[in-house]
């Protein structure tokens, strides 16, 4: 039986998701990037990212709105 994720490991593996998500964004496009090649990057089992995002699109989403969020705040 699988164990729940404590809030601190939560809040961990998404930072994990979203940080290897943005770097396969940026060296595969969106296309090429799949979530086995994210979560490997994470270091999770492909299975927990659906905990937290149930597309990957979503969590390119979240990468694609926190970049827009950063270049209007530099103007």
């Amino acid at each position: 039986m699988a164990t729940a994720f404590s809030d601190e490991e939560k809040i961990e593996i998404e930072e994990s998701l979203y940080e290897a998500a943005k770097k396969c964004l940026q060296k595969f496009g969106v296309k090429k990037t799949t979530v086995e090649r994210i979560t490997q990057m994470a270091g999770i089992s492909k299975g927990s990212v659906y905990n937290f995002y149930p597309k990957k699109e979503i969590l390119f989403f979240k990468v694609l709105e926190e970049y827009q969020n950063d270049v209007m705040n530099d103007f």
